[in-house]
């Protein structure tokens, strides 16, 4: 998983322009787009902190609301 929040912003901005049809422009829209989808995502809870175990009980009560990412698990946001 991307940890450069700069890289990984970079790389979805990209990600948006080719799905675009990579339009002529700056593409200052897809990095603005990026930005605000990662200002989105919530940050992943290590396992080693003191609610890892409280959280890893609500993953088995409700899975639907843990989304898998890479290697990683984020919990799903409410309004998706």
């Amino acid at each position: 998983m991307e940890t450069d929040p700069k890289k990984r912003i970079r790389n979805r901005a990209y990600e948006l322009w080719q799905a675009a049809g990579k339009p002529p422009g700056d593409g200052a829209e897809y990095w603005l787009q990026a930005e605000a989808e990662a200002a989105q995502v919530e940050p992943v809870i290590d396992a080693d902190t003191p609610d890892a175990a409280a959280r890893r009980g609500v993953e088995r009560e409700h899975p639907e609301t843990v989304v898998k990412v890479g290697g990683a698990k984020r919990k799903a946001a409410a309004s998706r």
